[in-house]
């Protein structure tokens, strides 16, 4: 297989800036980590759009363009509180529960319009936008299927979470790291982020 049909893995998402990583992070108390559940790094912090998944270096660069003329203003983006995804159980498949920090009301709308937005232009390009749900969301920690109890306990605990708002000026094209890359944090001590900015797109000034 040639180069140029290598395929990498890629998703569209907003990114947070370091500030709200911080703060974010800072809300969710340490001495209150279960052990056994799969705590999101605050690096690893975004709130996903869209998943155009396995690209070959054509299909990137072409994408990019497509990108590049989505048309919208900025506007702001504040986290308040958590809620949850709950997955059923299933043997044949290693479930978790996804805990998430949730946007404000206006946020989310202005989210779901930007998400719309690309969706509706990759899918017009012949691109897939996955088949995940869109609500727009912060990932904090996957439990385990098991642990529902202790899931609603510590949504409850966190009910007063929130964030400074900050201007979301654009949105972030990212590579999903394998494990084999050097920049993986498996690679790396364990540092750093499983993912990997290829490309900013800016949205006009609000």
């Amino acid at each position: 297989m040639k180069k140029g049909h290598l395929k990498r893995h890629f998703f569209v998402a907003v990114a947070l800036p370091d500030d709200a990583k911080r703060a974010l992070s800072a809300q969710l108390d340490e001495t209150q980590r279960h052990p056994g559940w799969e705590w999101k790094d605050s690096e690893d912090y975004h709130i996903s759009l869209a998943f155009p998944g396995a690209l070959d270096d054509k299909r990137f660069k072409e994408i990019k363009t497509i990108l590049s003329q989505i048309d919208m203003q900025s506007f702001k983006v504040r986290l308040e509180g958590v809620s949850t995804f709950f997955k059923e159980q299933n043997r044949r498949q290693n479930n978790k529960h996804v805990v998430w920090a949730r946007p404000d009301s206006e946020s989310d709308y202005n989210l779901r319009r930007l998400n719309y937005k690309i969706a509706q232009t990759l899918k017009a390009c012949g691109y897939t936008i996955g088949k995940r749900d869109q609500q727009p969301h912060v990932t904090i920690v996957k439990p385990p299927v098991t642990e529902t109890e202790a899931v609603e306990d510590y949504v409850e605990s966190r009910g007063t979470l929130d964030t400074v708002a900050w201007d979301c000026t654009s949105f972030v094209l990212y590579e999903t790291l394998q494990p084999h890359d050097p920049d993986h944090p498996a690679n790396q001590n364990g540092e750093g982020s499983r993912f990997r900015e290829v490309a900013v797109f800016n949205l006009s000034p609000s």
